[in-house]
């Protein structure tokens, strides 16, 4: 019966100390630490997002510019992995000159997924996009969009449905 409690009382302290479990694995170095694939009928996730629902003009020149309604502020309450990513179609309003035209999307201040487009015709539509996936703190954040135009020809974004601008960031494992 002593060997019987002292198993026990050894077994119920190294349970209680230990806080990595594994899976595959004799050493854990994570909460949980699995050495094989995984399969899982579901997974816990939240989208925040924001769109554009009326017509915008983005011609400020040679400066990085928040795109109007394309910004999305919200709180995690743990750290988790987030994929951000963003659409932007628009019509250039040139009269035949060439600009280059870029975005970017903007995490916590932090620039992220630059993409570029050099836009020749007149009134030609076009669309670019973006994303990354990393690792978010716990607290607040705000994801938004920006444009880089060069030369002062006015692109205007009209949703409709052949023109979209929307930000959506998917957060895993986070209210």
């Amino acid at each position: 019966m002593k060997k019987f409690l002292l198993l026990f009382f050894c077994f119920t302290c190294l349970v209680t100390f230990s806080q990595n479990v594994g899976i595959g694995t004799e050493n854990p170095t994570e909460t949980l630490d699995v050495n094989g694939r995984i399969a899982a009928k579901g997974y816990k996730n939240t989208t925040y997002s924001a769109a554009g629902s009326s017509s915008t003009t983005l011609s400020t020149v040679g400066a990085w510019t928040d795109i109007p309604d394309m910004s999305v502020t919200f709180t995690l309450p743990v750290a988790t992995t987030a994929i951000t990513a963003y659409n932007f179609t628009g019509l250039n309003n040139s009269s035949g000159t060439a600009q280059f035209f870029c975005l970017r999307i903007l995490i916590d201040g932090s620039p992220y997924a630059v993409s570029a487009r050099s836009i020749f015709d007149p009134g030609m539509y076009f669309s670019a996009n973006g994303q990354t996936m990393l690792e978010l703190a716990a607290g607040s954040h705000t994801v938004k969009v920006q444009y880089f135009n060069s030369s002062g020809i006015p692109i205007v974004s009209s949703p409709s449905s052949l023109q979209e601008r929307s930000v959506r960031v998917l957060v895993f494992g986070a209210d």
